[in-house]
């Protein structure tokens, strides 16, 4: 075979050889979005990673870099302007609790390219994550909380929003949860009633549990009910939405002259269970958690309660200034 007769064939076996293009940043992504759909994620959380990794991509073109050259310095570069440069429409930094959801869905990102095969190093862990924070905004006191709750005994449909205030405050559970309830889906058990609720959120169940107090509250508010429909809080046109009861929530904060609403009332059911000495494993299932960080934060409230009681109680400059 002459050195021509050679040429030729590594040039037709080259030719025939399938090319395969470079995985870019923006075929990554959506792939990752096309696995996260297939997994059964649900919208808001396929939302948050479409708000969160298209800027990314963006920041990438404008870099010129390609998926096979991010490096851990690129992430860190990225992070510092998320941190840094001014918004458009208020001329501020995303807050940091902006940055932690970019910087949380980030990692998710590049754990699953790494899972993958896609990319040959560890970039996530280039990110740290941010330390959790809670606003407290909201987590009312318990005389608050006794005023909000005899605003909901007065005027129209008093039943029902005593009902539905002392179901937010006993369960811990989610507005879009509440807004699923089903009457189908109560269950009887003594003195207690308990739920299976769907969790938008994450595509799963979990149980919800309702006391002594609520329970009662709740089978009273349906003593009054002579229709037929399933959906458990009703409204004079029929099934309550979201935003039907956020309005009410708000509605009964006003009159009690304070300010709450649904998610606030989860938090509170959460900072009370620690301060009540509930196990911190069934705090994180009665809410449905996944990441067991969450429960650091409601730890740290609790504590914080707990050093202010104590701090209002031993206080050395008030008992110095009583002995005057």
């Amino acid at each position: 075979m002459t050195f021509t007769d050679l040429v030729r064939i590594r040039m037709r076996r080259w030719l025939l050889e399938e090319t395969v293009d470079p995985l870019t940043v923006d075929k990554a992504v959506q792939m990752f979005i096309q696995d996260r759909i297939a997994q059964g994620r649900a919208e808001r959380t396929l939302k948050d990673y479409q708000r969160v990794l298209e800027p990314f991509v963006s920041w990438c073109r404008e870099q010129n870099v390609e998926m096979h050259q991010v490096t851990r310095e690129h992430m860190r570069d990225y992070v510092v302007l998320l941190r840094t440069k001014p918004r458009p429409q208020s001329g501020k930094p995303w807050s940091k609790g902006t940055v932690g959801l970019h910087i949380r869905n980030l990692r998710t990102f590049w754990h699953w390219l790494q899972a993958e095969g896609k990319i040959p190093g560890d970039l996530a862990s280039a990110l740290e994550v941010p330390e959790a924070t809670v606003r407290t905004a909201g987590l009312l006191t318990d005389p608050e909380i006794k005023q909000l709750l005899c605003m909901c005994r007065t005027k129209s449909f008093p039943e029902r929003d005593w009902a539905l205030l002392l179901t937010f405050l006993d369960t811990g559970l989610r507005l879009h949860e509440v807004v699923l309830m089903r009457r189908s889906q109560l269950q009887r058990e003594q003195d207690h009633v308990w739920f299976h609720v769907y969790m938008p959120k994450t595509d799963r169940y979990r149980f919800a549990f309702l006391g002594q107090a609520a329970t009662k509250a709740l089978l009273q508010y349906l003593d009054t009910r002579t229709d037929e429909e399933d959906a458990l809080w009703l409204g004079r046109r029929g099934p309550l939405t979201k935003q039907g009861i956020y309005k009410i929530v708000k509605r009964r904060a006003q009159q009690a002259g304070t300010h709450t609403h649904p998610h606030a009332l989860r938090k509170i059911f959460s900072t009370r269970w620690v301060q009540n000495g509930g196990d911190k494993q069934d705090l994180q299932d009665i809410v449905g958690w996944i990441a067991p960080k969450m429960l650091e934060i409601y730890v740290q409230i609790a504590k914080r309660e707990r050093l202010a009681a104590a701090h209002h109680q031993y206080s050395p400059v008030d008992r110095l200034l009583k002995t005057q």
